[in-house]
């Protein structure tokens, strides 16, 4: 999913880190925050938003939070 948000190509990178999110690392904080960041960058505003506070919750005490805290503001 890295490889494929930094190139810009966010289709892909969104369905890397859903099947990262949903089937490999379903507590790993960082791949929630960039699954959010890649529907940001594909203009889906509201999914991204419900990502973020999705993070927020699910990882309250983590540095991740406060990026998606970022995010939200």
């Amino acid at each position: 999913g890295h490889l494929a948000l930094q190139k810009g190509f966010y289709a892909k990178a969104i369905k890397d880190y859903k099947q990262a999110t949903t089937n490999y690392c379903g507590r790993f904080s960082e791949a929630h925050f960039a699954l959010g960041v890649a529907l940001t960058r594909n203009r889906e505003f509201d999914k991204a938003r419900k990502k973020f506070v999705e993070v927020t919750q699910l990882y309250p005490d983590s540095p991740v939070a406060e990026k998606a805290k970022e995010r939200l503001r």
